[in-house]
């Protein structure tokens, strides 16, 4: 051999890597371990930097096992080969690691260093004789997928790829059902062109993939082309959902692919009845306008539930117009409801509906895909809460009707004591806010002005019918002070009480 087959160790145990180690003499064998990894996650961010050409990995491991690791290689770098070490009683993942390309596992009771020696051997003869079958184009779609998702990677030239235009066709595997046929479809797709090498497919750690076209000249596939060409997959899928962008020159694919990346999953709620979106097509996505919090706070403690659901549908539509980004949009959507569904338990706590809205309407608001169903759902919800409103409306107001009864009578018998807000909200078990809020609507006037008013009415008539003093009259109706008294009755009549007396009497 003229340079070392490269291995990587990866087991979550310490004494198994040292052993792997020590148990030969690896560089004398014409092999070098270039690193080792306690679990697949370590494994995967080693592999993108050291491209290993052997991996030898335990199955049963923390935060990312032996399968899904196995799984990434094959995807990702289907040159890189593996060995599974596995126990007595791991023979289905053993299994599961064979469909995903493993060449061969060791036995950890058994592990010798002739064994292992025997098979990194028989693993390097396949490396060997696929090196010299690989085609060009395998060899430039393991340089693609390095290039966009290793960060040491810098250079893709397009020389390589024997074109100077290229077209960037995204996805997320996120929103198929069965993701094989898809990774299968963009991997032997021959829909587009006759020669093969005008595209290479790839494929992302986090869901992401795709297809790359590039042509010698500006010729390049129209939207209405792929729309066509990829019909079928659609039918198979109707969530399925791609971005498209051209690209130019190539040292712009990897940061393309990168903003697609992120803007993917916001795009996609905007965009539920397309099946492919330009780049020149994507919205702006704002990150929301402020809402009138102090102003839906005061509905809420006024009671005033329909107002308050109002305002909610307001801003929700304004934010919708506006495109922000469905994050933001379903973060304030609950927390709005959230604050008002709470309310509407603590004043009906009998009612079933607000209740059963807690524990839907949030789980229906994150999952709301796209724009179409989050505000179906805020129709629905907004909808069930004002019918249930209007049928209390009308409760209420016969419970209104007979607190206000009862108010009048109260204040009437007992205005001459230091009556105030807080007693009247203590004796008839509502809270100060709210009461306040009762008087200013049912009454036309606060609750201070009102006490007056009883009062001052009493006043007149001890003037004239009693022989009380001014002083006695005063203390009789409430006011322990005569000069405010005094005050109070020439403000509201434009004349003292004395002066009245006088004359009322002549």
């Amino acid at each position: 051999m003229d340079a070392f087959i490269t291995i990587l160790i990866v087991d979550d145990e310490q004494k198994i890597r040292e052993g792997i180690r020590r148990l030969i003499n690896w560089e004398n064998a014409g092999f070098k371990i270039v690193g080792e990894a306690s679990n697949g996650q370590q494994a995967v961010h080693l592999i993108q930097r050291l491209q290993p050409d052997i991996v030898i990995t335990d199955l049963m491991m923390p935060e990312m096992d032996g399968i899904e690791l196995t799984t990434i290689i094959q995807k990702q770098y289907p040159s890189i080969r593996f060995i599974v070490l596995s126990s007595y009683d791991d023979f289905s993942l053993v299994s599961q690691s064979f469909k995903n390309g493993a060449v061969d596992y060791l036995l950890k009771p058994t592990l010798n260093s002739e064994n292992l020696l025997k098979i990194v051997e028989k693993t390097a003869h396949t490396i060997e004789k696929d090196e010299a079958s690989i085609s060009k184009r395998e060899r430039l779609i393991q340089k693609l997928n390095h290039y966009l998702y290793n960060s040491t990677e810098q250079y893709f030239s397009e020389e390589e790829t024997l074109g100077n235009y290229f077209q960037l066709l995204y996805t997320d595997t996120q929103l198929y059902d069965n993701k094989q046929q898809l990774l299968s479809f963009l991997n032997n797709t021959d829909l587009f062109f006759e020669d093969e090498k005008t595209y290479l497919p790839f494929y992302g750690n986090n869901n992401e993939c795709g297809l790359v076209f590039f042509s010698k000249n500006k010729t390049t596939i129209s939207k209405e082309d792929f729309l066509s060409s990829l019909q079928t997959l659609n039918l198979v899928n109707n969530q399925a959902f791609f971005l498209l962008s051209d690209v130019h020159p190539i040292d712009h694919l990897k940061e393309k692919n990168n903003y697609f990346s992120n803007q993917f999953g916001s795009q996609s709620f905007y965009f539920k009845q397309e099946f492919i979106v330009k780049e020149s097509e994507l919205f702006i996505l704002n990150k929301g306008n402020s809402f009138d919090t102090k102003k839906f706070i005061r509905d809420l403690l006024n009671n005033d539930f329909s107002l308050s659901l109002l305002r909610i549908e307001k801003f929700l539509d304004q934010m919708i117009l506006s495109f922000v980004d469905p994050i933001v949009l379903k973060q304030q959507a609950s927390s709005f409801f959230y604050t008002l569904i709470s309310s509407l338990e603590e004043a009906y706590p009998q009612n079933e509906l607000y209740h059963k809205l807690r524990t839907t309407f949030f789980a229906d608001i994150n999952n709301s895909n796209y724009l179409e169903d989050f505000s179906q759902t805020i129709l629905q919800t907004t909808q069930k809460i004002r019918k249930e409103l209007i049928k209390n409306d009308a409760s209420i107001q016969t419970n209104e009707d007979e607190l206000v009864n009862e108010i009048t009578r109260f204040i009437q018998e007992n205005f001459h004591k230091n009556l105030s807000l807080k007693l009247l909200s203590d004796t008839f078990h509502f809270s100060y806010n709210y009461l306040s809020s009762f008087f200013s609507k049912r009454f036309k006037s606060t609750f201070t002005d009102y006490l007056n008013t009883i009062r001052l009415k009493e006043s007149k008539k001890l003037l004239i019918h009693s022989t009380l003093n001014v002083s006695e009259i005063s203390e009789t109706v409430g006011y322990s002070d005569v000069s405010y008294f005094s005050k109070i009755f020439k403000k509201e009549f434009g004349i003292t009480p004395s002066r009245y007396r006088k004359e009322k009497r002549l």
